[in-house]
């Protein structure tokens, strides 16, 4: 889910309760420029916590952790374990939000490529 940063707690939970029927999981809200390019993140206990009157641009992490299309499933498994995340962005160049991938993501992506390995080495 991606917002702007300038609504209010109120406003993104707001937003949030209209899509909720449309997203299956929400782990985390991107906040990004009229560009995509991300800006930070939020989560929902954030906006929970909250002054409600509060921006998002004044309660998000700025230069959240992220990947880049071209890293393996090892490198965003490595980034998700580090800084303990259930989903982490993914950036191009010039930091535009081209996605999320989840953990859930990576570790189908893993266990289907260690399967097919075994597969092909069985004796």
């Amino acid at each position: 889910v991606t917002l702007p940063s300038h609504l209010t707690a109120a406003e993104a939970l707001e937003r949030l309760r209209g899509l909720a029927r449309e997203v299956e999981l929400i782990y985390y809200i991107y906040l990004v420029d009229p560009a995509a390019r991300l800006q930070g993140v939020v989560t929902i206990r954030h906006l929970l916590l909250f002054d409600p009157a509060a921006r998002l641009a004044e309660i998000m992490r700025r230069d959240p952790v992220s990947v880049r299309p071209d890293d393996t499933p090892e490198r965003v498994a490595e980034v998700a374990e580090k800084y303990n995340l259930l989903a982490v962005p993914v950036l191009d160049a010039q930091g535009k939000l081209l996605g999320v991938v989840t953990v859930d993501d990576v570790l189908t992506q893993m266990t289907t490529r260690a399967w097919k390995w075994k597969v092909g080495h069985a004796p």
